[in-house]
């Protein structure tokens, strides 16, 4: 899992309930975990809010521990998805005149590039050039 901080320097008091948010994203297993059979410890609650994580051994971690984000994503989460619920909504109050910030970070392998750039120029692209294009056409639109 890594996580992702979206910061917008909100100025009115209607929008500051929406400053910072804690988002959270978790990857699909990789080849080599597929090669071990590993267990997946992670179940996301239905409302995407609250991620349990469960020890793959009970003896050692009997009751599963539960984390709450305002909004996690699972394997299954497309790109668009991410973009749509983390980002969008950002670049159009930059047009509004507030700063933006979006922060990923996590362990090493936890998917942050792939969230934040994706494959270039195909559907799988990631919240950079998706905002970029989004920024674009707004320009192109004022």
């Amino acid at each position: 899992c890594y996580k992702v901080f979206l910061c917008c320097n909100q100025l009115r008091a209607h929008v500051m309930a929406e400053s910072i948010k804690v988002l959270c994203r978790f990857r699909p297993p990789n080849s080599r975990e597929k090669a071990m059979n590993a267990d997946i410890v992670v179940r996301v609650s239905d409302d995407h809010t609250l991620c349990e994580v469960t020890h793959p051994d009970k003896t050692k971690q009997p009751k599963p521990l539960n984390f709450n984000f305002d909004a996690v994503f699972d394997w299954t989460s497309t790109q668009t998805e991410v973009y749509e619920h983390a980002a969008s909504h950002l670049v159009d109050q930059i047009f509004e005149g507030f700063n933006a910030t979006i922060f990923a970070f996590g362990q090493t392998g936890a998917g942050k590039t792939f969230s934040m750039e994706g494959k270039l120029g195909s559907p799988h692209r990631g919240i950079v050039p998706r905002t970029v294009e989004s920024i674009f056409e707004h320009i192109a639109d004022a």
